[in-house]
């Protein structure tokens, strides 16, 4: 109902956008749209200035396909007027990069030997998004390093299909940018990490191959937060950021549903590890009522509407801008390969060892990546952590998508530890008597560092029958050792008859449960076992270590 209702305010908000956005400029018509005919290709190729100061680009395929019948000419640069915003601990004021001016860059205050970081925004955005400048000041904040921010406002409004047109263009100067960087200041590219945001992702993505294509050059890394879905879902990697744009790819999906039901970003994994928090959608704290995203923005229907339709599209660049703040770093933002969200929620793929430990000396494998030995001896699922820190060493895909999950919280910081909690329900005579329940069980941990409040096992009601083994991965704030286990039952009404209890107290046997913290540095179980197995609802039961089942 949710994604419906998102999907009638986005087509509703973008008509809006389209016919009201006022331009500072008057564009300039230099636009051709180009129709598939009959399977043949008469688009042509067009250039900006010399070939090697703007580029050249086609509208034919693969910029032109089934899953993109239109595609546009970029704008020229002087419509587009870019700006490469240079920032660093000795200036914190924007200092302009010309690309057609070296002298620009090599007077400047941009230190050669140090790490550089661009980024980049999406539609309708600019280089004075408040999310820009807070994560350029947390990135200079952590370290000495060069910031610059890429301003492609002029070209980011609408028409949708101009933007994206225009991503290509402005790609192509960035990567100019960072050859000149390279030639006339020593700036070495496999230093410098690009971070973009919707089409600022591919956007990164054109710079790393023009880098690469025209330059020579190896960009070091590109972090997607959420690419943009519409016109480069299931189109060729040249079209879109692919992992041959940089040394290191690695995406963040946070919005990854249809387009029509209101998604913005793609859901295909296209770098070398994707990671998809909360399964990728529909993120925690995004579900609120759209009155209350309203009643936010003090009232504005506009704004309110577009913060409830972009709420899990943005919580990408949210979620890596935590990753940034050290404060944070002990969370880590763990990811767990698994074929699918709901297999790793139910624990089929819950395991991670120290980064570094790699099966048979996987090439790549470093700090903030980690392959896992099973109990059999085989590699098991791979662990990394989301954000900054993804890959502090390189890593190599061996041709195959890496898909990690792990949850967050509702609101920053979105950081949650996660924990594999396994309730086994006892098979006992009075438990099969009084038969099964329908209902939530919810745990809580209490450590020598913390509490975890009020896990849910499960988003909604579920059948609890007698026997029966119920496991999840939930998350929750950090606790250290665990020292005891709360857990409760809530009996919830469902429409079944059979359910139903008027007079009866409703109950349900719990035999133990076992609770795994998910940990880099060592494995930790703790199961424990109840001595009267029953479990009445809305009435927790603690268990602590006494209660160790042996």
């Amino acid at each position: 109902m949710i994604a419906n209702t998102s999907g009638v305010l986005l087509r509703t908000m973008l008509f809006l956008v389209q016919n009201n956005h006022v331009m500072n400029e008057k564009r300039i018509d230099t636009n051709t749209l180009y129709h598939i005919k009959t399977g043949e290709s008469h688009a042509t190729t067009k250039c900006f200035g010399n070939m090697t100061e703007y580029g050249c680009y086609s509208l034919g395929e693969p910029w032109t396909s089934e899953a993109r019948p239109i595609s546009q000419y970029p704008e020229p640069p002087e419509v587009l007027d870019v700006l490469f915003c240079l920032y660093s601990r000795r200036n914190r004021t924007c200092q302009l990069l010309d690309v057609t001016e070296p002298a620009s860059i090599y007077r400047s205050s941009l230190v050669p030997g140090h790490r550089t970081y661009l980024l980049a925004h999406g539609f309708l955005e600019s280089g004075e998004k408040p999310w820009l400048q807070l994560m350029k000041d947390r990135l200079l904040e952590r370290a000495d390093v060069n910031v610059i921010i890429v301003d492609w406002g002029r070209g980011s409004g609408p028409p949708y299909n101009q933007a994206v047109a225009n991503t290509r263009m402005v790609g192509y100067m960035a990567a100019r940018l960072l050859y000149h960087m390279k030639m006339y200041s020593g700036v070495n590219p496999e230093l410098c990490h690009f971070i973009g945001h919707s089409l600022g992702a591919h956007l990164a993505g054109y710079a790393g191959y023009h880098l690469r294509q025209d330059f020579n050059l190896k960009l070091g890394r590109i972090t997607g937060m959420d690419p943009a879905q519409p016109h480069f879902s299931n189109t060729d990697p040249l079209v879109r950021l692919d992992p041959t744009d940089a040394v290191f790819v690695d995406v963040i999906h946070t919005d990854a549903i249809d387009h029509v039901t209101g998604g913005f970003g793609i859901e295909e994994p296209i770098g070398h590890l994707d990671f998809y928090p909360n399964g990728g959608n529909n993120q925690p704290g995004c579900e609120q009522n759209i009155l209350s995203f309203i009643s936010k923005e003090d009232g504005s229907l506009f704004k309110g509407i577009k913060k409830f339709i972009g709420c899990n599209h943005v919580r990408a660049h949210e979620f890596f801008s935590e990753t940034i703040l050290r404060a944070h770093s002990s969370c880590g933002f763990w990811g767990v390969e698994c074929e699918s969200y709901d297999k790793f929620r139910n624990g089929s793929c819950f395991a991670c060892t120290a980064p570094g430990h790699h099966h048979h000396g996987n090439k790549g494998a470093g700090h903030g990546l980690a392959h896992v030995h099973s109990d059999h001896g085989q590699a098991g699922p791979l662990c990394a952590r989301m954000g900054l820190e993804a890959g502090q060493k390189r890593f190599q895909n061996a041709g195959r998508p890496v898909r990690l999950y792990l949850l967050t919280g509702a609101e920053a910081p979105f950081c949650r530890w996660l924990y594999l909690i396994t309730v086994q329900l006892s098979s006992s005579n009075k438990s099969v008597i009084d038969g099964g329940e329908v209902g939530k069980i919810n745990v809580s941990l209490r450590g020598d560092v913390g509490v975890a409040k009020d896990m849910h096992l499960y988003d909604r009601e579920t059948y609890l029958a007698p026997g029966s083994l119920h496991q999840r991965v939930v998350s929750g704030a950090r606790v250290g050792t665990v020292h005891s286990v709360t857990i409760t039952f809530e009996y919830v009404t469902s429409f079944n008859p059979l359910t139903w209890r008027f007079f009866e107290v409703t109950k349900i046997h719990v035999a133990s449960i076992t609770v795994e913290p998910l940990s880099v540095h060592g494995h930790e179980r703790l199961k424990l076992c109840t001595k009267d197995d029953t479990l009445m609802s809305g009435k927790p039961v603690t268990l602590t270590r006494a209660n160790d089942c042996g």
